[in-house]
């Protein structure tokens, strides 16, 4: 009678060399894919209309010649920090409460109503950046979006930046002043009853600006026609200016907390020793203790007497 050969069981080298294929594979892999963001990230720059995105609808450009034109720019993140600037100025020794000029940019509606009321009587001069009910009802309650504009568009109207510029290109976003007959509410750049620019006057004799020429910002656009000449004598009429964008920042402490918050501190810790106490534990009882031993059985049944033994049962059956 042949012994079978003995199973042998896969020693670390053997397990390495059948594994070091896909690694390599896995490898290059990530690799790739790390190399493609930082690729992206490089060519990108930040977020539309940032103030330091470099990209083509980025607005770095205007930024910049405003700080070589003397504007000091400030870019916040959130509108507790923009109130902070706005009181910096208001405690100055030179009163300068007037001289700084809040922009303010809410494109993904970060900003709480209670929030925007508070910048709004908090600012003396406001430029609103392609704002939408919530900026409008606390900043200019006569003015209401009226969707999309693109094209060339000429001034129109008598208010100094607007007459300077005289003609913008590009698309944007236009509005409809809801008050024909109130005079501290002056539209710009008309396409029939919708304008790219609004101004209003507020009562405490302070100026709200719509803006939604927001082709005249981007780097790609601003030395078009009379682009840049919109958006510096907009953005510039004060010496400081605060940029807010708000991120994901303004919301901070205002979420429900979360699991990993209410758990205690040693739930982390317990929870990973658990996982590789299991993962040990796996390891050592799917090894093999040694390879497979062949025995010989301890009784011979010859085939003859299975078949006897299995009639008689058929034939009592």
């Amino acid at each position: 009678m042949s012994i079978a050969a003995p199973a042998v069981t896969p020693t670390a080298r053997s397990v390495g060399r059948r594994w070091v294929f896909w690694v390599g594979v896995a490898i290059v892999v990530i690799v790739a894919a790390v190399v493609t963001m930082l690729t992206a990230a490089s060519t990108s720059g930040g977020t539309r209309l940032d103030p330091n995105n470099p990209a083509p609808d980025g607005a770095q450009a205007v930024v910049e010649v405003l700080r070589a034109q003397g504007v000091e720019v400030i870019v916040v993140s959130t509108s507790a920090a923009a109130l902070d600037e706005l009181g910096a100025s208001v405690s100055d020794t030179n009163d300068q409460a007037d001289e700084t000029t809040l922009l303010v940019h809410d494109p993904d509606g970060f900003l709480t109503p209670e929030r925007l009321a508070t910048l709004a009587s908090s600012a003396t001069t406001t430029v609103l950046l392609e704002p939408g009910f919530p900026e409008l009802d606390a900043f200019a309650p006569d003015v209401a979006p009226a969707g999309e504009a693109d094209g060339t568009a000429s001034a129109e109207c008598t208010v100094p930046v607007a007459e300077r510029a005289a003609t913008i290109v590009g698309d944007g976003t236009a509005f409809r002043i809801l008050d024909d007959t109130s005079n501290d509410t002056t539209g710009c750049f008309p396409d029939d009853d919708r304008y790219r620019l609004v101004v209003s006057t507020t009562a405490s004799g302070g100026s709200v600006t719509v803006f939604g020429a927001t082709s005249a910002l981007t780097n790609e656009a601003a030395a078009a026609a009379g682009n840049g000449a919109l958006a510096l004598g907009v953005l510039g009429t004060q010496p400081r200016l605060v940029w807010l964008t708000p991120t994901l920042a303004e919301l901070a402490g205002t979420t429900p907390p979360t699991i990993g918050e209410l758990s205690p501190e040693w739930v982390v810790p317990l929870a990973l020793l658990l996982v590789m106490v299991a993962i040990a534990a796996a390891v050592a009882q799917g090894r093999r203790m040694g390879p497979l031993m062949v025995e010989p059985l301890p009784v011979i049944v010859p085939a003859s007497e299975t078949m006897r033994g299995r009639a008689r049962l058929y034939g009592a059956a």
